[in-house]
C-alpha cells in the first residue's frame, strides 16, 4: 500500500467509478456516520480500486475498497482519493477484495463464498448446499472436502481453492441434517463429536437404525463432559 500511495489519485467525476456485485451491500448508516465525520476532517486515506476488463469486458475503474467513504464524498460533493490495484484476475480481485476489508470488518465464511461463488461454480455448489441444509457452514464444506476436520476448511474457503472432492455430497448432507436435527440443542463439542463420528462411519453405518439410536441417548450424551469416553460412546450409536 505505500508504493500505491505514492500515485494517488483524485477524481470528481463521479460516474467513472463502478461497483462490483461480489463485494459487499452499503450500509447507508455507516455511509452517514462517516459523511459526519468528513464535515469535521478530510479524507485521511483513498479509496482502493482496480482498473480492469476481467469483469464484463470492458476497461472500467471498480471500487473494491472504501465504497462508504466514496459515498460519503460523493454526498460532500468532495474529491475521492483513489489509488489502482493490479490483478491477475477474477479471483485474485476478489481475494485482494477481501483482504482489503477484512482491515475493517472481518469478512465471515459466507461472505467469501458469495464472492467467489460468481466466477467459481464449486462455490455456488456450496451456497446452494447451504441455503438448503440446517447444518453448519463449516459441516457442509467439510462434508464436500470429504474430510472430519471441519474447523480447518475456513483457510480453504478464503483463498479461492474450495472444490468439491465428494459425489457423495449432497446425500451426506441430507443424513446428516437428520442427526444434527435429533440431536437439537447441545454443546458444540457435541456437535462436532457427532459430525467426525458420521464422518467415520459413513457407508458402514445403518441411517434409520442410527437415527433411533441417537433419539434415546441424546440426553444422557447432553450430561457427559467432552473426553475420550464420550466420544466413544458417541461413536457406539452408529449402528453397523
Amino acid at each position: 500500500m505505500n508504493n500505491l500511495l505514492k500515485n494517488i489519485k483524485f477524481e470528481k467525476d463521479y460516474t467513472k467509478f463502478h461497483f462490483l456485485q461480489s463485494n459487499r451491500i452499503v450500509d447507508p448508516r455507516h455511509t452517514t456516520k462517516m459523511s459526519n465525520s468528513l464535515k469535521s476532517m478530510e479524507a485521511v486515506r483513498p479509496v482502493v480500486c482496480i482498473n480492469t476488463n476481467v469483469v464484463d469486458g470492458k476497461k472500467k475503474l471498480y471500487i473494491i475498497d472504501g465504497q462508504h467513504l466514496f459515498y460519503s464524498l460523493m454526498k460532500e460533493e468532495a474529491e475521492v482519493p483513489y489509488v489502482i490495484l493490479e490483478i491477475k484476475d477474477m479471483k485474485d480481485m476478489i481475494y485482494k477484495m477481501a483482504l482489503l476489508n477484512n482491515s475493517s470488518k472481518s469478512w465471515g465464511l459466507l461472505d467469501y463464498i458469495v464472492a467467489y461463488k460468481a466466477v467459481d461454480i464449486d462455490y455456488q455448489f456450496l451456497f446452494e448446499l447451504n441455503l438448503k441444509y440446517s447444518i453448519e457452514l463449516n459441516m457442509i464444506t467439510a462434508i464436500c472436502l470429504n474430510t472430519n476436520s471441519a474447523s480447518l476448511v475456513g483457510s480453504i474457503i478464503k483463498d479461492g481453492t474450495f472444490k468439491n472432492h465428494n459425489k457423495n455430497s449432497i446425500e451426506m448432507c441430507e443424513k446428516f441434517q437428520e442427526i444434527f436435527v435429533n440431536i437439537g440443542v447441545a454443546d458444540r463439542w457435541v456437535k462436532h463429536s457427532f459430525f467426525i463420528a458420521f464422518m467415520m462411519n459413513y457407508n458402514k453405518y445403518k441411517h434409520s437404525e442410527t437415527i433411533e439410536n441417537i433419539s434415546k441417548n441424546i440426553s444422557t450424551v447432553k450430561m457427559m463432559t467432552a473426553n475420550d469416553n464420550v466420544k466413544n460412546f458417541i461413536n457406539n450409536l452408529f449402528i453397523k
